[in-house]
């Protein structure tokens, strides 16, 4: 129905915005990437190459891939020290 000029709007028909955050989002693409297959059960996903494909800071990276390790998609792993690299955390898709 459209309105006539001077009659008002009921703001009760208008939907909130959605404000979802940027690991939210990132957790939304990884879970949809894992349930199609794109990641395998035992693939090593790297924090670098995954934020920058997805054009996201290492962060809300984390934060995502902290939701998927809660969730049981992931699995957080630690990695031994390797020819002068220190210790660091790693995740892979569950099988």
């Amino acid at each position: 129905r459209r309105r006539t000029e001077g009659e008002t709007v009921d703001v009760h028909e208008l939907e909130p915005i959605s404000r979802r955050s940027t690991a939210a989002i990132v957790a939304d693409r990884i879970r949809a990437a894992i349930m199609r297959g794109t990641f395998p059960p035992g693939t090593q996903l790297a924090e670098v190459d995954l934020a920058a494909q997805l054009g996201v800071s290492r962060g809300p990276l984390r934060e995502a891939m902290q939701r998927l390790v809660a969730e049981g998609l992931l699995r957080s792993e630690r990695h031994g020290a390797e020819q002068g690299h220190s210790r660091r955390n790693g995740h892979s898709c569950r099988g």
